[in-house]
């Protein structure tokens, strides 16, 4: 794994102007998961860049910005909280620093980490609970639907898991809660906070019929529209 963290930032370092790369991801716990890995590089030029490249048989998706424009989007009000650079500076690990770039925003990222998401207002509560109640509306709907033929089942089951969704990122708004993709929030079982929504996803993913995942809809819908309208 060092072996091809070097080689990584060896073949950044030739063709970008870096002062400090980021490892992000699945790849700073999981060594042995070589195959796809992440980082983000603080540059010297203006602008950004994202990008997809191999080195050996590794392939690197690169996120590359300069040190004021990643603060920027560290600080940056996500209304799904889902703010990849800040979750990357908060639990990534240092593959290279020329500077205290690397060290300076993750210092940052940990602080806005641990002070939590804005709380929404109430115009932007509202919102969500008007959108989560016609979620819930248009999954009743694609489940009266799907019995009518396969192609409908598909689309029912498709819609039904962007509801869901929608719905999560909502939970996570209205509670405070940082977000990041469902895969990874399954994952985050240490934090306390995440003990509810991890239950209500997996008994989602494990719903044997649409049935039943309506009314594990309908349970997540309930709940954040309750703390929508109470924070209103």
């Amino acid at each position: 794994m060092l072996s091809m963290e070097a080689n990584i930032t060896n073949s950044i370092m030739k063709s970008h102007d870096t002062v400090g790369v980021l490892l992000y991801g699945t790849a700073v716990t999981d060594t042995d998961s070589a195959a796809d890995v992440d980082v983000i590089c603080v540059t010297r030029n203006d602008g950004h860049r994202h990008f997809m490249t191999t080195v050996g048989q590794t392939n690197v998706d690169v996120y590359a910005s300069t040190r004021d424009s990643l603060e920027n989007s560290i600080r940056s009000d996500k209304r799904d909280n889902n703010n990849f650079i800040l979750n990357a500076f908060a639990h990534g690990r240092p593959l290279m620093k020329l500077d205290d770039s690397v060290d300076a925003l993750m210092g940052i990222a940990g602080e806005v980490w641990s002070a939590g998401p804005r709380q929404p207002c109430p115009d932007e509560l509202k919102a969500i609970e008007l959108a989560l109640t016609k979620g819930l509306q248009a999954a009743r709907s694609y489940e009266t639907r799907a019995s009518q033929s396969l192609e409908w089942h598909g689309i029912a089951a498709l819609n039904l898991g962007q509801i869901f969704l929608r719905a999560t990122y909502a939970y996570c708004r209205t509670n405070r809660l940082w977000s990041s993709t469902l895969s990874e929030m399954l994952l985050w079982r240490s934090d306390a906070r995440y003990h509810d929504l991890i239950a209500l996803s997996s008994s989602f993913l494990r719903a044997p019929s649409f049935e039943e995942q309506i009314a594990v809809l309908t349970d997540i819908t309930h709940r954040t529209v309750s703390q929508a309208i109470e924070r209103q």
